[in-house]
């Protein structure tokens, strides 16, 4: 139905009920002037309304009444409730074949909020009404009466009816936020009611406040407008009684306390104004009420006039602004009792010591009949504390908080907690309800914190959808906590997890000992004086009696020092204290809590410091009935602090070096002779303490034979930023750690920082005349702390003791060769193409190597398919040369090798290089002499120069004095590559039944290929003691059937084609069988070069059984084997006479040979011959299944 046709039947219906169900005498009615001036402003609307429906017409729709601003967002089901479901009614109602009822509780104009089994009902014909468009796409074909996204995507498109345009869109307002105000006209106060004021529905008897009408109030004026009086008239057909307490609200904020209906008329009055509106602003005040009235009854508010609005502006409007009429139900909510005051906390105090966290108000509130939604409270403090006195309130419900933390309360002196958005489900059950604040200030001041009335307590009855009416257990509101009187002020001294710990500096200056947290409550408190001590002990924890006084002790507050400087005593001194008096210096306000830090020099002085390294000091703030604080209103004297507070021991200590050998740099092999080599790798650090400025580098030659070094240096610095010392050429040794010679000392200066490290790395000359077999460095630093004036060590004791470095052996070095992991693995490849065969590492040990030459060779004739030998370092090409190319060492040309040489590739000591050796490799020859070959690296010779320079040859590089080698690789014009294609295949057969047993493909890779033999191992597992068999086998090519071209045997020989003979568990006497696909004698199955070729297996089972649950089961594997591994590369194919079977050997005419499982053929002979006869082929570039990647295939098992 198109708004304007809902608006005009809802007059016109409105206009029958004023003048048919309100019968003349009734006493609970309208006077009769009064439900004629009703009638006489409907009659008005309807002839407006007739001229436009005269030149309107709409498609009927829910978009308004029940449905207004509903969109279906949630899935619904019996028990669901809400306003959603209401709509929900409505839509079905909208139709004969889907209405709910057909009188009564749910039919057309008694839509309820709860979604029963009438409205299931209802639901199921919807959807089988327009199943295309909710049932199909969910896969359904009958309604199941719940409302899911299908469902809920049409209803939504039968909710309101298109909107008309305007020259300005209105913006549709988010869900949960109120859309906006009409805009404000300029130098009026103007009163209209609101676009989204509450739409005719149903309330409940008996029900908390309900929201029936909402007004907008906008002043386009310069100047605040107070509202004073405003009157509003009760509509519908009602008692005065149904509206039993009523009020004004702006959002969640109570504005006024209840009025009642006198006459039909609310009067609302407030001297210092109801509420304000804002120059050129406008608020929006909710007029609702406790619903008491009887089932049937219509219930509304409205502004009659604008004379029934005192405020100090002129008020405009079109009136009369009337809400929508709501309609009464009956149904039992949820009960929700508040324990009286008698059972409320806190009960009164006279004496309340300002504190945090402080329950003003607890309550055992009882949840019955149902659960509710908890959306809000609001709390009012009745005393004489300020504003700012209590803050940070806090609402617990059963110990958890509800909502965020509130700082202070409202102008009013109320606190509202408002979690509309999310609200707080409450089982039945007794619920403890929970404010608690922070008393801050507020000395001899009271506070008394109280739900005044049910309105302030927003709780929604879950199922029904409407506010429940809280009550109070002993008889009415307001329901309060016993009053509290502040009591005089509070001072808390605590010591802050900043306050120093850890080490301190002997005579440091002005170092910050303690820091503290001084807080007031109640009241500010003026601190005239603090008592300040410290406390000592030795490093074993022993009381120390011989310091008496700390140099130059201050107190500062928040930076800034109170009182004068003083030497602060110890404890057990004569004086155990010292008294700063702060005057008006410190006076602390509640809620500002002040910083107090102790200050004072790390010096005892009584004349003698004897603060030594270890000692332990501690700050202590000396408390107790001293009387030294005033409460500035109260006038109390207050301790400050009431007991001893006390800071954390710190300890004496001075700057200190750790010397460490480095472990990075391991003990090291060299060969002699060295130059500016690196012989020792050392790390020091200093503590956190105190800087060290290093004055000395004491290094030392630990060695057998003193006279063979020479320049020696350190570099030392951090990391990645070394500075070098001046060379020493003239060096002095020792055989021992412990020395006192100091002709090695090299001096610095160079500050190391607090809790930094640095390296220190020693090197020098070492000659080949050196006849030690082993040396070390040792090292000793010294220093001198920056405050404390203490010469320190790196070793931490005396000068002459030392820390080793490492050890260095000096000897031999070693250059090796060997295959590196990273080569190729053993395979066939393609001829035509550049690939890599192997890769060789090369290793120094102990000294660098630089390799100049390299020799490598292959078997005899193999290098007859590679073009050239293509040598490698990464990317970059370092030689390139055909085989047969240079002599070896012994000037010996060799036809298979390939002699690299004018290298020069580097590998340091301690390192590795890996070299790459590429093919280029040629087509295999037409007469099949090069295909088939077998191409495998051996490393014969290298040729280097070691770190002298002296040129080395060794015919046996490897490991151990051998000569490694690669891997292999047989090239071939072409190979196949072969894969299994079962995974369509289910593994499911019928004993009889033509059952595709195995797929497989086959990619000619490299060049043609010309397929001549299959096998298949067939493994049976026959678990109910049957004749297990699979005969009838077909072979097809693609969709070919290609049966006719091949002849498919058993391992007797016999053709399984047929049913005479089968692939079975009886054919050898054991559960297994074998299956030969050979092409016949002058055929062959050819495949282009990359073409792909798939192959399907076909067979029929037999026997098979699956008795009790265990099946008997056969498994097919397609395999390969390795003939050629015996060194035997070219092969003639022939035909066993026995078995029929093909067979590959290594000359022409064989009749007996090795069977092959997989024979094939890389076409590299122009005389290429695929007959079998029993003289046999004479083309000899027949091969089997050796190194074919992927083979064996795996196993394709079936059962019943």
């Amino acid at each position: 139905m198109s708004q304007l046709k809902k608006i005009f039947l809802s007059a016109t219906i409105a206009v029958v009920a004023v003048g048919v169900v309100m019968p003349a005498g009734s006493a609970s009615a309208l006077t009769a002037d009064e439900l004629q001036a009703q009638i006489n402003t409907l009659l008005a609307q309807l002839q407006a309304l007739q001229s436009q429906l005269t030149q309107t017409q709409g498609t009927p729709s829910a978009g308004t009444g029940a449905c207004a601003g509903i969109t279906f967002t949630r899935n619904l089901s019996v028990g669901s409730s809400g306003t959603d479901v209401k709509c929900l009614q409505s839509i079905l109602n909208m139709s004969a074949d889907t209405q709910v009822a057909a009188s009564g509780v749910g039919s057309a104009g008694n839509e309820s909020m709860y979604f029963g089994n009438l409205t299931k009902a209802a639901v199921v014909k919807f959807q089988n009404k327009y199943a295309a468009e909710i049932l199909t796409p969910v896969g359904l074909s009958a309604g199941t009466g719940f409302v899911g996204a299908s469902t809920r995507a049409k209803l939504n498109t039968m909710v309101g009816a298109a909107p008309s345009p305007a020259p300005t869109p209105t913006p549709t307002p988010t869900p949960g936020t109120p859309p906006p105000p009409p805009p404000v006209t300029t130098g009026a106060f103007t009163v209209s009611l609101a676009s989204d004021t509450p739409a005719a529905s149903t309330v409940v008897d008996g029900q908390g406040f309900a929201p029936l009408a909402k007004f907008v109030f906008s002043n386009g004026t310069s100047s605040v407008v107070k509202v004073t009086n405003l009157k509003l008239k009760r509509l519908g057909v009602s008692a005065d009684a149904s509206l039993t307490n009523v009020y004004l609200f702006e959002g969640e904020k109570r504005l006024t306390d209840s009025a009642t209906v006198a006459s039909g008329i609310i009067t609302f009055n407030a001297s210092n104004g109801i509420f304000t509106v804002a120059a050129n602003s406008s608020k929006t005040v909710i007029a609702g009420a406790d619903i008491d009235g009887t089932s049937g009854e219509t219930v509304g508010l409205g502004i009659t006039a604008a004379s029934d609005i005192t405020a100090d502006a002129t008020v405009s409007g079109s009136f009369p602004l009337n809400g929508n009429l709501m309609t009464l139900a009956t149904a039992t909510l949820a009960g929700v009792a508040l324990a009286g005051d008698s059972n409320t906390t806190p009960s009164a105090n006279t004496s309340l010591n300002p504190q945090n966290d402080f329950t003003v108000w607890q309550n055992a509130t009882s949840v019955t009949t149902r659960s509710i939604d908890f959306k809000r409270i609001s709390f009012r403090n009745i005393g004489s504390v300020d504003g700012d006195d209590l803050q940070n309130f806090r609402f617990y419900i059963d110990g958890v908080q509800v909502g965020s933390a509130v700082n202070l309360l409202d102008a009013d002196g109320y606190v509202t907690f408002d979690v509309s958005s999310a609200p707080k489900r409450l089982e039945t059950g007794t619920r403890t309800l929970k404010l608690v604040a922070d008393i801050i200030a507020g000395s001899s001041k009271t506070f008394r914190f109280s739900v005044r009335v049910a309105a302030d307590v927003t709780i929604v009855d879950t199922q029904y959808g409407v506010n429940v009416l809280a009550t109070e257990t002993s008889g009415s509101f307001p329901v309060q906590a016993g009053q509290q009187t502040i009591a005089s002020g509070t001072i808390t001294m605590t010591k802050k997890a900043t306050s120093l710990s850890g080490n301190v500096v002997n005579t440091a200056s002005a170092v910050a000992m303690a820091t503290y947290e001084v807080k007031a409550a109640g009241e500010a408190v003026k601190i005239e004086s603090l008592r300040v001590s410290f406390s000592a002990t030795n490093s074993g924890d022993t009381a120390q009696t011989d310091m008496d006084e700390l140099r130059n002790g201050q107190v500062y507050a928040n930076g800034v020092q109170i009182g004068s400087t003083a030497d602060i005593f110890e404890d057990s001194h004569t004086t155990t204290y010292t008294t700063y008096n702060l005057g008006s210096s410190l006076i602390v306000q509640p809620g500002s809590p002040v910083e107090l830090v102790v200050r004072a020099d790390i010096f005892d002085s009584d004349g003698t410091n004897d603060i030594t390294a270890g000692d332990k000091l501690r700050i202590n703030i000396e408390g107790g009935d001293i009387d030294n604080a005033i409460g500035q209103v109260s006038g109390t004297t207050i301790d400050a602090p009431a007991a001893d507070v006390n800071a954390n021991f710190v300890s004496v200590a001075t700057g200190g070096l750790t010397l460490s050998k480095y472990t990075a740099f391991p003990n090291t092999t060299y060969v002699l002779p060295l130059t500016a080599k690196k012989l020792g790798h050392f790390v020091l650090s200093a503590n956190t303490t105190e800087a060290v400025n290093l004055n000395t580098i004491t290094v030392d030659y630990v060695t057998a034979d003193d006279t063979n070094l020479t320049n020696l240096f350190v570099k030392f610095g951090p990391s990645g930023s070394l500075q070098e010392t001046a060379a020493k050429a003239t060096v002095s040794t020792t055989s021992s750690g412990e020395v006192t010679s100091q002709a090695n000392d090299f001096s610095v200066s160079y500050t190391m920082p607090i809790g930094q490290s640095i390296h220190l790395e020693v090197y020098g000359n070492v000659s080949s005349a050196e006849s030690a077999t082993s040396a070390r460095m040792n090292m000793q630093i010294t220093g001198v702390t920056a405050n404390s004036a203490t010469t320190v060590y790196g070793t931490g004791s005396a000068a002459a003791t030392r820390v080793e470095g490492q050890t260095l052996t000096y000897g031999t070095g070693t250059f090796t060769v060997a295959k590196d992991g990273t080569s190729p693995i053993t395979s066939v490849i393609a001829g035509n193409q550049t690939a890599t065969n192997a890769k060789l590492k090369f290793t120094s040990q102990n000294e660098d190597n630089t390799l100049t030459e390299l020799f490598l060779k292959m078997a005899s004739g193999a290098s007859a398919i590679v073009n050239k030998a293509i040598l490698k370092d990464g990317s970059t090409v370092l030689a390139s040369l055909p085989f047969g190319t240079n002599a070896d060492s012994d000037s010996n040309s060799i036809t298979d090798s390939v002699n690299f040489t004018g290298l020069s590739v580097p590998v340091p000591a301690g390192s590795s290089k890996v070299l790459t050796v590429d093919f280029e490799l040629g087509d295999p020859s037409t007469n099949f002499s090069t295909s088939g070959l077998a191409l495998q690296l051996t490393v014969d010779e290298m040729v280097y120069l070691k770190s002298t320079g002296v040129k080395t040859t060794d015919a046996t590089p490897g490991i151990g004095g051998t000569n490694p080698t690669g891997n292999t690789q047989i090239v071939f014009k072409g190979y196949p590559l072969i894969t299994a294609d079962n995974a369509g295949l289910s593994g499911i057969f019928v004993n009889g039944s033509t059952t595709e047993l195995y797929k497989w493909k086959v990619k000619a890779t490299g060049g043609s290929l010309a397929m001549k033999q299959f096998k298949f191992a067939v493994a049976f597992t026959d678990v109910n003691t049957r004749n297990l068999k699979v005969d009838q086998f077909t072979l097809f090519r693609g969709s070919t059937n290609i049966t006719g071209d091949v002849t498919m045997r058993e391992t007797n020989g016999n053709s399984v084609e047929g049913t005479s003979f089968a692939v079975s568990e009886t054919a050898v006497n054991g559960s297994s069988d074998v299956l030969f696909i050979s092409w016949d004698d002058d055929k062959e199955d050819a495949i282009g070069s990359g073409e792909e070729v798939t192959y399907t297996l076909k067979g029929v089972p037999a026997a098979f059984n699956s008795a009790s649950g265990s099946k008997d089961s056969v498994a097919f594997t397609l395999v390969a084997d390795n003939e050629e591994s015996a060194g035997v590369v070219r092969k003639f194919i022939a035909r066993d006479a026995t078995l029929n079977t093909l067979e590959l050997g290594a000359t022409v005419g064989l009749t007996t040979g090795d069977v092959s499982d997989l024979i094939w053929s890389d076409v590299s002979s122009t005389a290429h011959d695929p007959d079998e006869t029993a003289a046999g082929s004479g083309s000899g570039d027949w091969h089997d299944g050796y190194l074919i990647e992927q083979l064996n295939l795996g196993s394709k098992a079936w059962s019943l």
